[in-house]
């Protein structure tokens, strides 16, 4: 396995491991993984199984909240429980640390027990807390926002 930053050609690919990962991830326009791949090179990475792509995160640094957002986070089915999504936030860390920035932010679905544990365990591995910051409500879509101290 590979990691690596996101590049033009893994979109399409991309677009359809976030599309497999419904209801709690959706892709965007391809025009919007372009602007990560161009502008955001060192938050953006997909992990490489033989040329396959199967893993993707993408996380925008918030210059103001000196933090970084994780916004999107998705693995192929059929690699879960490899710690390839432990592989991709620890990438995004270590990235967020280099800019001196001290604390992670996402969101997760309310329902999304798995992502929530997830995020939990990461929080322990590295000696902090998942904290709950504030919730995102838009019509049916129901998101809590959490940080992660770094």
């Amino acid at each position: 396995m590979e990691i690596t930053s996101l590049k033009k050609d893994h979109i399409p690919a991309v677009m359809e491991l976030l599309s497999n990962g419904q209801p709690y991830v959706v892709p965007h326009h391809n025009y919007v993984y372009w602007m990560m791949e161009e502008y955001f090179p060192s938050s953006n990475y997909v992990v490489l199984e033989k040329n396959k792509v199967i893993g993707f995160i993408c996380a925008l640094p918030s210059i103001d909240k000196r933090c970084y957002f994780i916004w999107q986070i998705v693995i192929d089915a059929e690699y879960r429980g490899r710690k390839i999504a432990s592989m991709l936030v620890d990438r995004i860390i270590e990235e967020s640390k280099l800019k001196g920035y001290n604390k992670l932010e996402l969101t997760i679905c309310n329902d999304n027990v798995a992502s929530y544990r997830f995020f939990e365990r990461t929080a322990i591995e590295h000696n902090s807390s998942l904290i709950k910051i504030g919730e995102y409500k838009y019509k049916d879509l129901y998101d809590n926002v959490y940080s992660i101290e770094l």
